[in-house]
């Protein structure tokens, strides 16, 4: 089969050249010739399909009127977080949790008001600090000696990470870990299950952050044998699927006592703790 001939007409139009500036005007020849070329490639082809972003058009349109601004996570790695805490904390930078007032902006729920009965709306200043969940997860921590750092809203925070040092990020690990798990029990009671209350949530904050670089006063809090050999205050696990209790009492110098319970399985979870006190 003869391969098609295009007339002579077709082949000399087709290598004319034309100059913009011989139909459009001053402003848009401008604008014409500010569209890059590529002599390497033999053959026009669309600037889209040559990029290869696999973004659309409205995208891209999207990407040049609002661009988005460079952030800085360094902070974030400084706090040796456990992945699921950092991931819920790069969302929290982001401003991307589903607050209350974040689905009342778009249109999701009909009020933003927090779930905890807190009268001022849920954002992401209050997740933080604002919500009276987390401050009586707060005061329960302090009953054992930890304090917690002041942090006013999220602007402050970052900058308050960048600027402690390595040996007192301690009290900021441990507020990372009350507002992770104040939203996990916000998650449950939104959702209609059952949700632990301040002291639960305070038990299960110190079970999980990193005791022995934290907190020396609770290094031995572990299941495991301590370095130096003092066996009246290290923790042995029972076997497999059994629990261990473990009780304790204290005796003031006013005659006031104390006595105390932890029950744990062999992995060294908290399954219940409880403590009385009496005239001696």
């Amino acid at each position: 089969m003869h391969p098609l001939k295009l007339p002579d007409w077709y082949e000399q139009r087709s290598h004319r050249r034309f100059l913009p500036s011989q139909f459009f005007g001053p402003s848009l020849v401008d604008t014409i010739m500010q569209i890059p070329t590529y002599p390497a490639v033999v053959r026009d082809r669309l600037e889209l399909n040559f990029q290869y972003s696999g973004k659309t058009i409205a995208s891209m349109a999207y990407a040049a009127c609002f661009p988005s601004p460079s952030a800085d996570f360094s902070w974030l790695s400084r706090l040796g977080l456990r992945p699921r805490e950092r991931l819920f904390w790069w969302r929290l930078a982001q401003d991307a949790i589903p607050t209350r007032y974040l689905l009342l902006r778009r249109g999701l729920t009909d009020s933003g008001v927090c779930p905890w009965g807190c009268p001022s709306p849920e954002n992401r200043d209050h997740t933080m600090r604002g919500c009276s969940n987390v401050a009586a997860i707060s005061r329960e921590l302090h009953r054992w000696g930890i304090d917690m750092p002041a942090v006013q809203d999220w602007a402050s925070f970052p900058a308050l990470v960048s600027s402690t040092r390595k040996l007192n990020l301690g009290p900021l690990r441990v507020f990372c870990h009350v507002v992770y798990q104040h939203w996990r029990a916000r998650n449950t009671k939104v959702h209609g299950r059952e949700f632990g209350t301040p002291l639960i949530l305070a038990a299960t904050i110190m079970e999980n952050i990193n005791c022995s670089t934290d907190f020396p006063s609770t290094r031995y809090w572990g299941t495991n044998r301590p370095d130096r050999p003092s066996p009246s205050i290290f923790w042995c696990p029972p076997p497999p699927d059994w629990i261990k209790i473990n009780v304790d009492g204290a005796v003031f110098p006013n005659n006031c006592a104390g006595i105390g319970v932890v029950v744990r399985n062999h992995r060294g979870a908290v399954q219940l703790a409880a403590g009385s006190g009496f005239p001696h």
